[in-house]
């Protein structure tokens, strides 16, 4: 029994025919360009950079999270041992773009929404279908350095203008590839349907789903983390002659929250990180903001009135409007409204600090 089931996982951990051909391409590009003089010579660096803990840290936590989704998945009989290669695969081809993810996260309108849609799209099933059925290794080999040569070309010449024509001519040529590919792959499948395991596939192609939108919440704290080591050193440092003191710190982390957006795009803006960063004490940061939940948008846009004759009164005065603006639109968590208004406010109040209050 022992013997049977080591052997089971020795046949699903087996590599495909065309995950060798990937592999050799692999190998074959990384070769190539360790022999390029200027690469070599920039190895040592990037092996730090990879074992950097800034790097290390957050592929240790992305294990740890996949590991936890795993096991959630194998009580509930979404997982089992032969889905181990598939696993592991997913884990080396998308870790790092995992990691990408987060900084794109904070800057992009509704990215986690557009990620869910995309992991349930029907790209992924097209996807998960071609791979059902792989060619023999020198076939695959051939058609996958014509896959990545094509799409190496495509995208080169899809941003010249002169290339208008190449690039036309070139898409046809890769649709017809496309065609004889999925052709084959559907004759394959075809003839080969009494040996595919049915409850087998299904947790497979499940995997490729559930996996991806179980990894969208570590995306989610990790962006919000990065977001605010950005803000947190840009406030603990001087900005225009101010830092931030330890408490004005800790009442924008309450007040912001887990807001993404919200804290990845206030480091952009200095004038507004100098008004926030000149209160000094927890009460001065938080009023701003308890005020607006009952004054709502009206009060957080109506104008102050500072004395014209003294910056540092004007700068204090700004201060409560940027942070009442904050509010009110974090409150309502509109995101197309929340970038129109942002901008809209700090263009005022930038020019109003620079030339006084008209």
């Amino acid at each position: 029994m022992m013997r049977t089931a080591d052997a089971s996982l020795a046949a699903t951990m087996a590599l495909s025919p065309r995950e060798w051909a990937i592999a050799t391409q692999i190998g074959l590009l990384a070769v190539m360009a360790f022999r390029i003089p200027g690469v070599r010579s920039t190895l040592p660096t990037l092996v730090r950079q990879l074992v950097s803990a800034a790097i290390l840290v957050p592929l240790v936590a992305l294990a740890g999270w996949v590991a936890l989704l795993v096991i959630g998945a194998s009580r509930v009989g979404l997982w089992n041992m032969n889905l181990l290669k598939d696993t592991v695969i997913w884990f080396l081809t998308s870790a790092f773009a995992t990691l990408f993810a987060a900084v794109k996260a904070g800057k992009t309108d509704g990215y986690f929404w557009t990620a869910t849609k995309q992991a349930v799209g029907a790209a992924v099933f097209l996807q998960y279908a071609m791979n059902m059925h792989s060619f023999n290794y020198f076939v695959e080999l051939v058609l996958q350095a014509a896959l990545l040569l094509f799409g190496v070309m495509l995208a080169y010449t899809s941003r010249k203008e002169e290339y208008r024509g190449a690039h036309t001519l070139l898409l046809g040529i890769y649709g017809l590839l496309i065609i004889v590919v999925v052709t084959f792959t559907v004759r394959g499948i075809i003839h080969g349907w009494d040996g595919i395991d049915a409850s087998q596939t299904v947790l497979s192609l499940a995997l490729s789903v559930w996996l991806p939108l179980g990894v969208l919440p570590f995306i989610w704290v990790f962006a919000v983390a990065m977001a605010y080591e950005v803000l947190l050193k840009r406030m603990s440092k001087p900005v225009f002659g101010l830092r931030a003191p330890r408490l004005t710190l800790a009442a924008t982390i309450a007040t912001l929250g887990p807001d993404l957006r919200a804290v990845n795009d206030l480091p952009r803006h200095p004038s507004d990180l100098r008004a926030i960063a000149s209160a000094t004490s927890w009460s001065a940061t938080r009023r701003p903001f308890a005020s607006t939940a009952t004054d709502g948008h009206a009060n957080a846009t109506k104008p102050a009135s500072p004395p014209a004759d003294s910056l540092v009164l004007q700068v204090h005065a700004e201060r409560t409007r940027l942070v009442d603006s904050w509010t009110s639109v974090r409150s309502r968590r509109l995101g197309t409204h929340f970038t129109g208004s942002r901008h809209a406010t700090w263009d005022t109040i930038g020019t109003e600090v620079r030339t006084g209050p008209t």
